[in-house]
């Protein structure tokens, strides 16, 4: 996927929530790293796993409410 997103030239990628995605949050962000391809999560752990932003939000303030 991110091979295919630099061959394109996208400026940058946007990861909706998804299961598959947020089981891979690690590999995810260290794709988008060694690409170098810019990309904005759903979800706080793929920043703190090394992505560049994330717009949603806060799960775990979300579930104590």
């Amino acid at each position: 996927m991110f091979a295919a997103v630099e061959q394109l030239r996208a400026g940058a990628l946007v990861l909706g929530p998804d299961v598959f995605f947020n089981s891979h949050i690690e590999q995810i962000a260290a794709l988008a790293i060694r690409h170098a391809v810019p990309t904005i999560y759903q979800y706080r752990p793929f920043v703190d796993a090394g992505g560049l932003l994330s717009y949603g939000s806060d799960e775990t303030e979300s579930f104590g409410r």
